[in-house]
């Protein structure tokens, strides 16, 4: 069994807890809400609107009396006194204020979409709720302890905002410039800033005289679910193991693509030996038509180098607009160019239409990964969709909803070089100096996730571009960031999410049993939460970590078969 048992609601949207809890290497199984409460040692959650009768509604709450641990997102679900809150009301469009310690060290305006907040009747507060401008709307998290157990009450709907972050409005219009105009995304081109759904004001900072989404506020939206579910764990004697997000005990992920726009091959030979005296691996997006020359292709490949495609539905001819006929026939084109069949994509100027027709394209045609979800404006540099955590798109549009086979990974910059003003072109998504392109990383390598950097192979000649990609390297180095394409990136992220871990306490003894689906792509870092000590585990290194203000024995190795670890707890 696993120690997270998880019933799901009846809306679409509800089914992207399993994302999330995938992505985070939780240890989870999805049941049926007659199971729900029932006997064993588990963390229980319900996600959404749960249809619970009055039997499960009272299973659960001897479930928590009996020692158990709740957590209910999004909604109460008729269990009030449970969590110690009373005077439900819906929440709407809403910023978090964490009020409660263990949240504390998050750092973004926790902007959310929906749900539910309240009053208290017995609970303890953990965030406080306001609107747009600043006016209280009451709370919208509460923990409480009943009986001998705990539960925690989420009012605000978590999955549901982090799918509007990311995955952002249907686009078929321009959207609306930023006020002050360092963002002026009304430009006459459907892009994926135009389905942007976060704040000018409250979600953007300002550092070295930019306006930026400087704070991954979906990454922390996901945070506030884990370290619910780990404090519930811990208050209720439960060691709740789980796998790091990123590989071999890495605090984040870096990632350096390249757009070959103009396909001149003396300056892709120029980034590439940058790249090479980095000792990089990088992916490249190929611009139809033309391409490189065939010995290129071949250098590239030599050096480790990932080609993907860089599809352009901008230019507006027949193979090169919005269809699915163009991509399947760039796709074909770089396939016959260059004898790689391409995992990876980024759309030209970041080109967008619709919501979700895009992500269906790329994966009826096997592209697994896209990058066109970033900036293409000085002012939306950064988490303009939310966060660095690579993510899974949702169909919420279907008649059953399903979560697609491929990943985004949010694009954070193009061509970090110096402009010398900050009153640049904000046409121009460059930035002014380096102090940003650190902040990023840094704010990357806190969630865990993927600091994603595009450098044109055109703009290599210009001044400061060679140092600004020299120096993002180097720094991502020294905070603990490992460098990989972004075909290695959806390996590591679908391994993650495809390895079964079953969990066993017997008495003073946890067993926590692993079963990947093939062999790790690379090492994979386990985590026990102390005071829990391992009394068996093969060969590894062993380490001490502090995860989310959660101390965790960390055991790192590869995974090439099963794994049993026996904890004394």
């Amino acid at each position: 069994m696993s120690m997270i048992h998880l019933v799901v609601g009846g809306s679409p949207i509800d089914l992207y807890i399993c994302e999330i809890l995938a992505g985070m290497g939780l240890p989870f199984e999805r049941v049926g809400r007659r199971s729900i409460g029932g006997p064993g040692r588990y963390v229980a959650v319900l996600a959404g609107d749960v249809e619970l009768e009055a039997e499960d509604r009272s299973r659960l709450r001897e479930f928590v009396r009996g020692g158990g641990a709740l957590l209910s997102i999004g909604s109460a679900n008729g269990l009030e006194e449970l969590f110690g809150v009373r005077g439900i009301t819906s929440l709407g469009e809403a910023w978090l204020r964490p009020v409660d310690p263990v949240f504390a060290d998050l750092k973004s305006s926790l902007h959310v979409f929906g749900g539910i907040a309240f009053n208290l009747s017995g609970g303890k507060a953990l965030f406080e709720a306001a609107d747009a401008n600043g006016e209280p709307m009451g709370y919208a998290g509460a923990i409480n302890r009943f009986g001998k157990g705990a539960a925690i009450l989420i009012g605000a709907d978590l999955p549901r905002s982090i799918v509007h972050i990311q995955q952002g409005l249907r686009i078929e219009r321009d959207g609306e410039p930023a006020p002050d105009g360092s963002a002026p995304i009304d430009d006459g081109m459907l892009k994926t800033e135009d389905g942007l759904v976060l704040d000018w004001e409250r979600d953007r900072d300002e550092l070295e005289g930019v306006r930026l989404f400087l704070r991954p506020i979906a990454d922390e939206l996901r945070i506030i679910i884990v370290k619910s579910i780990l404090r519930l764990a811990s208050l209720t004697g439960l060691p709740l193991p789980m796998i790091w997000r990123c590989p071999a005990g890495a605090r984040g992920i870096g990632l350096i693509s390249h757009d070959t726009d103009g396909n001149d091959p003396e300056k892709g030979r120029r980034i590439l030996d940058v790249v090479r005296d980095l000792g990089l691996k990088t992916t490249w997006c190929v611009l139809y038509p033309g391409g490189y020359p065939p010995g290129l292709y071949g250098e590239l490949k030599r050096c480790g180098m990932e080609i993907g495609l860089h599809f352009d539905a901008m230019t507006g001819d027949r193979f090169r607009r919005w269809s699915f006929e163009s991509l399947d026939v760039q796709r074909q084109w770089l396939i016959d160019m260059t004898g790689v069949e391409p995992l990876s994509n980024k759309n030209h100027y970041t080109r967008w239409e619709g919501r979700l027709e895009f992500f269906r394209w790329a994966e009826e045609l096997g592209l697994r990964v896209d990058q066109s979800k970033g900036p293409s404006k000085r002012g939306t540099l950064g988490f303009v969709f939310g966060g660095s955590h690579p993510w899974r798109p949702i169909d919420d549009e279907g008649e059953r909803p399903r979560l697609m086979d491929l990943i985004e990974i949010n694009l954070f910059s193009q061509d970090m070089i110096f402009l010398g003003s900050p009153q640049a072109s904000p046409f121009h998504p460059a930035i002014v100096g380096s102090e940003v392109g650190r902040a990023l990383m840094e704010e990357t390598a806190r969630v865990g996730g993927v600091a994603h950097f595009l450098f044109h192979p055109a703009h290599i000649d210009r001044p400061g571009v060679r140092e600004a990609l020299r120096e993002l390297v180097e720094h991502g180095r020294s905070i603990g960031l490992v460098w990989m394409r972004s075909d290695e990136i959806w390996r590591w992220e679908r391994f993650k999410r495809e390895v079964r871990q079953e969990i066993e306490v017997e008495g003073e003894r946890l067993i926590w049993r692993i079963a990947p689906p093939e062999p790790s792509p690379c090492d994979v870092s386990l985590l026990i939460p102390r005071p829990a000590k391992v009394l068996k585990a093969d060969a590894g290194e062993m380490g001490d970590e502090t995860i989310f203000g959660f101390r965790f024995a960390r055991l790192t190795r590869p995974l090439d078969g099963p794994v049993e670890i026996i904890c004394a707890i």
